[in-house]
């Protein structure tokens, strides 16, 4: 437990302590998704319960989100910034995030693959929301990333220019919710059945071209290190199947969620939906 805060130097002291456990902390989860990929290897003769190590996985990563959001607020108050409240931004604008978040996938996809899907936004792109970008950040990244893959691996015969686009919808009401539809193709029913388990993922780097430079591991490695340069927190795994269940995670940790239909054959329609931070319930307060 700490202590009463009563002073400007022990606010200090308490920040400075709050941002070391932080930064200390930050490969967690990194250590997490790879204990879990070597779990989904073992045996099936060992009888693992898979549904409940999801269930935990779900509750171990909503805590560990509301703890860290709750220090990054604190962390975040000492320094002013218009239209934000401590790590959330009164007018986040997903827009402008799925503008900058595609041109990363889309850069990383013609890396991997020599050429990447075209992407075209519609709908009201004007529309803003209070939030945490970061999580969102994320969440539309892992959904672009496997989009944009999607494309390429189903129409792999077809030159860049024929690729058919990604959509992204923006449709406001109550909520926020994005739509991200590919032509990829679809995803089989054994897919589907898994496609919320923490482990499982059809990321296959042994059958990736690496001509334009660098192995697959390194290029994802460079991935990481571009979302990185974007946000530290942004993308912390591929490949160890807890993209999509994190981002459904994130999205419900503010009362949103993150929903798929599929249609074989054809392509994949997620549906992310944003709910609107409560600005009545966030308390700004300047510690200079």
């Amino acid at each position: 437990s700490v202590p009463p805060i009563t002073t400007l130097a022990e606010e200090e002291h308490f920040t400075n302590t709050l941002q070391a456990i932080f930064e200390d902390t930050s490969d967690v989860v990194t250590k997490l998704s790879a204990g879990i990929k070597e779990i989904r290897r073992l045996p099936v003769s060992l009888g693992i319960n898979y549904i409940y190590l999801d269930h935990f996985i779900d509750g171990f990563l909503m805590q560990r989100i509301s703890r860290r959001v709750l220090a990054e607020y604190h962390i975040s108050l000492r320094t002013k910034r218009e239209n934000w409240i401590g790590v959330f931004q009164t007018k986040t604008s997903p827009a402008r995030i799925i503008s900058n978040v595609m041109s990363i996938a889309q850069e990383t996809c013609l890396s991997l693959y020599g050429m990447h899907p075209p992407y075209q936004m519609v709908g009201d792109v004007e529309a803003t929301l209070m939030y945490v970008p970061v999580h969102l950040e994320y969440i539309l990244l892992e959904v672009f990333k496997n989009a944009l893959r999607a494309v390429v691996e189903k129409h792999n015969k077809r030159a860049a220019s024929q690729l058919p686009p990604v959509t992204v919808r923006i449709c406001r009401g109550d909520d926020i919710t994005i739509i991200v539809q590919d032509q990829g193709g679809g995803i089989d029913a054994n897919g589907m059945r898994h496609i919320w388990s923490y482990g499982y993922t059809t990321f296959q780097p042994r059958n990736l071209s690496t001509s334009a430079g660098g192995s697959a591991g390194g290029i994802w490695a460079d991935f990481q290190e571009k979302v990185h340069a974007t946000s530290s927190r942004t993308h912390e795994f591929a490949g160890f199947g807890f993209g999509l269940p994190t981002c459904r995670v994130y999205s419900r940790y503010l009362g949103g969620d993150v929903e798929m239909v599929t249609v074989q054959g054809f392509g994949t329609d997620v549906y992310i939906r944003l709910k609107p931070a409560d600005s009545r319930g966030l308390i700004e307060t300047a510690y200079l």
